[in-house]
């Protein structure tokens, strides 16, 4: 077994949508880049560590309430899907089947990575198999700075969950 085949099990809102196969789902890269880099930027893909400076925690805290406040905005704007038991990979998202949607099917992946901001990362793929229980997802190849970033935050996930383990 490769690493590609290892999938991180992860608990987080995620909804999955038909897209209609000739939609251009290569309009969400810069949307998946500016993200992933705010996030991460932001500390919510980060582990905490301790400030060095007064100031710069002053600083943290105003723009955590910023997020806090953009989050509640959006909230309102539309509602984030509960949070459910996925595994994950930058080829492949396995989680609970959903009947209406069909193998071979194209669809919409929104992954809600960050609890404080309801933004999702949107990828686009294949649903490969479905059975009663479960469903597969083959995720359409994304381009290299949105791989890398994604890469970079599944990494800080399970970073995190090895750390809440010791």
């Amino acid at each position: 077994m490769s690493d590609a085949d290892l999938l991180l099990p992860l608990y987080l809102p995620c909804r999955v949508t038909a897209l209609d196969a000739a939609s251009d789902h290569r309009q969400w890269d810069a949307h998946n880049l500016a993200l992933l880099q705010g996030l991460t930027l932001l500390g919510e893909l980060n582990l905490p560590e301790a400030p060095l400076d007064p100031q710069l925690t002053r600083l943290e805290g105003k723009l955590d309430l910023a997020v806090l406040l953009l989050g509640e905005v959006l909230r309102v704007r539309g509602e984030v899907p509960p949070a459910q038991h996925l595994s994950l990979n930058l080829h492949t998202v396995q989680l609970a089947a959903q009947p209406e949607l069909q193998p071979e099917q194209t669809v919409l992946v929104e992954l809600y990575l960050a609890p404080t901001l309801p933004l999702p990362v949107k990828l686009s793929g294949k649903l490969q198999q479905q059975d009663a229980s479960q469903m597969r997802i083959a995720l359409d190849a994304l381009p290299d700075e949105v791989d890398d970033r994604l890469g970079q935050a599944l990494f800080r996930f399970h970073r995190a969950q090895l750390r809440r383990r010791s």
